[in-house]
């Protein structure tokens, strides 16, 4: 039942009009609103018609309802273990309201001081009080929720941290449950220990102990198990063995991070059983034991069983397993269960096959020390073996059973059916695309069949099948088999589909196959889509300030394509050249526009721009068409750099007087580089020297034409070219020799410890050179030959050298 109780006051009345008439000391639940709108819970005490409202709430809610019998829910607190001074952590209020709640509320109070973020579920923090509210949530039926809040405690925080909570489901107060307070971090403490002992020998434990950064001091002990021994302890420990206790510490100077303590004890002879570990570590005062294992049980007997993977019928296996008893053990045998069916061959150390029981068996073998040993045998599956087989067996070590298995299936090169469909990432309207089926049957499958269904609307090329498969145009589907036993491995079927000339978009596929009465849908591709167009972008990788540079951009629309336009965005501050087609360039916007074109016709677009030196050396570029309304990125290069100028090398020659001297442009470049990495060419001489000789580039050659009867030393200069406009420049230093002289292009000359020579020649990569000496320029003696790497160099090494104290050096081509 439900009514409304505007104004209704606390204290004794008639009973309202539309309540029910109660029993003595008979309890309804309220919740009422007074004249202000301030709205409360309470309880309607009846006695006959006389009511009595008794409030209870400390919550305003925003509800006027009866609600009949009072049911409440619950709120569970949670808390972590510590708390750190300065770092915020989480608290979660799990809430559960009954069946009949109707309205609730959450509030929950935190320690003094500490400041709340991220309330959660519209929550606030009234920090005047160091409260946490949440509510009224009224839906109905009421829902469960998991409030949180994120709670940090100040720097220099101790001690613990108490919260305190309630809730009000309808006119029902009710605490928060769970833990209320959270201590301070002091530390933690760590063990470590290996997976078990073996009894007389040593073994080596790990103690990690991480304290708060603000920690005082702090210590730690550890006590090992009754008669171990400790033989060493780092980081300063002392082992007291009275108490069988090992110490360090106290720490003083604690630094953050962890510390890492490691000890060694040795193992009794005699020991037997699960043993024990215990440790603790005084953190200011505040005492937290070591977490970790504390338990160590002695070295177990094992069993490592061991067999091929897979098997084939009638091919024997070997089977073996690795014995390693545990060092108390006397005696001990084990047994193992063989597939029926399967033979026994030849078994190893003294084992016998017991037909009855299907069992290989060894043992006992009773021994003063147990030692490890490797049981074996050899088995044959029968012809007809199929599918998976497990082996069990059971090892007894002085009465304690061991048990292990071990697994093997059928060999098959194809474990299941596969069937998947490989497409091109992308079709053209018109243009046929090639699909690749990868059909893959199980080993053994006795019939094998496939179909595929192409996207509505598409055709299959007319002899395009392959595998013997068909078009079976009533149906639009393409078939293959049925493909018989043995004639069903593995195979790549293939076939054309052909999109119609206007189609665009997503295309799918579909196909199936079937393997011995098993379905299997076609996997791998599915899809593929069908652009609308496409624009692919071509840049200089890189461009110089000032110097003219030029982009091409391929605007290819799909076949169903009667209009489409084309932007392109280019760098701030590059002044505009032209466009080819029409383009014109917008300065406000910064971009070329081409287009509208009222038709479908490929198109290369082509602008000019003058970079300028910008502060930042790497520059972008954006384009899209619109492709009869569907948008298309550019492709392609997005991006050029700063381009980086070359850097000449003067060079020397020598000539012969009164003659006509040349030189190859390309061995002027082999001393130049670019710091880019580009190739520098010559691309300009001086027509003139500087003492006025004719100086020609006819490619790949440099001529020098002296003046007549001019034998005085000259230069010339040249330019190279980066290839993007940038350029350098440097001089040609030319020398006047005797007619018998041939144009010296010595790099270097070194004596070397011996007295012999190391020759470096420069020379036009790929050629081979004749190695030439001579005591006076006039007569030269053959010395070897030499072929010009890809750099040009070359050397020779000139071993007669001690016997010549005078000797000059050239190199002659051809």
């Amino acid at each position: 039942m439900s009514k409304s109780l505007h104004g209704f006051r606390t204290g004794r009345s008639a009973r309202p009009a539309g309540l029910p008439q109660t029993g003595e000391g008979a309890d309804t639940a309220v919740r009422a609103r007074n004249e202000k709108g301030v709205c409360t819970v309470g309880v309607l005490r009846g006695k006959g018609d006389s009511w009595r409202f008794v409030s209870v709430c400390l919550i305003g809610l925003l509800a006027v309802t009866v609600t009949g019998p009072v049911a409440a829910g619950g709120v569970e607190r949670t808390l972590p273990a510590a708390y750190t001074p300065g770092a915020g952590f989480g608290v979660v209020l799990t809430v559960e309201p009954s069946g009949t709640t109707g309205v609730y509320a959450v509030e929950e109070t935190v320690p003094a001081g500490w400041a709340v973020t991220s309330v959660s579920h519209g929550g606030s923090f009234d920090d005047w009080v160091g409260r946490v509210k949440w509510g009224p949530f009224m839906e109905s039926p009421a829902l469960s929720r998991s409030l949180s809040y994120v709670v940090t405690a100040p720097a220099g925080s101790g001690g613990a941290g108490v919260f305190s909570g309630r809730a009000q489901f309808d006119a029902v107060l009710v605490e928060v449950s769970g833990p209320s307070s959270v201590g301070r971090f002091p530390g933690a403490l760590a063990r470590a220990l290996p997976a078990y002992y073996v009894a007389g020998e040593e073994l080596e434990a790990i103690l990690t102990v991480e304290p708060a950064d603000d920690l005082a001091a702090y210590a730690v002990e550890e006590r090992v198990p009754t008669g171990w021994t400790v033989i060493d302890a780092g980081d300063d420990g002392e082992w007291d063995g009275a108490t069988g206790r090992i110490k360090w510490g106290p720490f003083t100077e604690v630094e953050p991070g962890q510390r890492t303590l490691v000890y060694r004890v040795r193992v009794p002879v005699e020991a037997t059983g699960t043993v024990n570990f215990a440790g603790r570590a005084v953190f200011d005062a505040v005492v937290v034991a070591a977490a970790g294992p504390s338990l160590l049980d002695p070295q177990p007997s094992v069993v490592r069983p061991a067999m091929p993977v897979t098997f084939e019928p009638g091919a024997s296996l070997a089977i073996e397993a690795e014995v390693i008893p545990a060092p108390t053990v006397r005696a001990w045998s084990l047994e193992w269960k063989v597939p029926e069916g399967w033979t026994v061959g030849e078994v190893n150390e003294s084992g016998v096959w017991d037909a009855a029981s299907g069992r290989l068996k060894w043992g006992p073998f009773v021994e003063e020390s147990s030692s490890a040993r490797t049981l074996g045998a050899t088995l044959t599956p029968p012809a007809d073996a199929d599918g998976v087989f497990g082996l069990e067996g059971l090892g007894w070590f002085d009465a304690v059973a061991v048990g292990f298995e071990v697994g093997t299936r059928r060999y098959r090169e194809h474990e299941d059916h596969a069937l998947r469909r490989a497409l091109p990432a992308e079709y053209w309207g018109g243009e046929a695309v090639r699909v690749s089926l990868e059909v893959t049957p199980r080993d053994g499958t006795g019939v094998v069949a496939v179909e595929e269904t192409p996207p509505a609307g598409w055709s299959v090329v007319p002899g395009s099948v392959t595998g013997g498969g068909f078009h079976d145009a009533a149906l639009g589907r393409v078939k293959w088999g049925p493909f018989l036993a043995p004639d069903t491995g593995p195979r790549v079927l293939e076939y054309e589909a052909l999109p119609p000339p206007a189609a665009r978009g997503e295309a799918r596929f579909a196909g199936r196959g079937e393997f011995g009465g098993m379905t299997v849908p076609t996997g791998g591709d599915d899809a593929i889509q069908g652009p609308a167009g496409y624009l692919v972008r071509t840049l200089p990788p890189r461009y110089t300030a000032g110097v003219e540079w030029v982009a091409r951009i391929e605007a290819r629309p799909a076949p169903s394509i009667d209009a489409y336009a084309v932007e392109e965005s280019v760098p701030e501050g590059w002044a505009f050249i032209e466009a080819t087609e029409g383009g014109t360039y917008d300065p406000v916007a910064g971009r070329i526009k081409w287009g509208p074109f009222p038709d479908g016709t490929l198109r290369t677009l082509t602008y000019r721009m003058q970079p300028v030196a910008g502060p930042d050396t790497a520059q972008s570029f954006a384009g899209q068409a619109a492709f009869e309304g569907d948008l298309v990125a550019a492709t392609g290069d997005s991006g050029a750099i700063r381009n980086a100028p070359p850097l000449a090398i003067p060079d020397s020659a020598g000539r012969v007087a009164g003659e006509l001297f040349k030189i190859s442009a390309i061995k002027l470049t082999l001393n130049d580089s670019d710091p880019d990495g580009d190739l520098p060419m010559v691309t300009a001489v001086d027509a003139l020297s500087e003492n006025g000789a004719d100086v020609v580039l006819d490619w790949p050659w440099v001529y020098y034409l002296p003046l007549p009867g001019d034998d005085r030393s000259d230069r010339f200069r040249y330019t190279i070219d980066d290839g993007f406009g940038a350029t350098a420049s440097a001089w040609v230093n030319l020398t006047v020799q005797s007619p018998a002289a041939t144009v010296q292009n010595i790099v270097s000359i070194e004596t070397l410890p011996d007295g012999s020579r190391r020759i470096v020649f420069m020379g036009v990569p790929g050629y081979t050179y004749r190695i030439e000496g001579s005591p006076n320029l006039v007569t030269w003696e053959l010395l070897g030959s030499r072929g010009a790497g890809a750099n040009g160099r070359f050397e020779y090494v000139d071993e007669d050298a001690p016997d010549h104290p005078t000797r000059y050096y050239r190199s002659v081509w051809p």
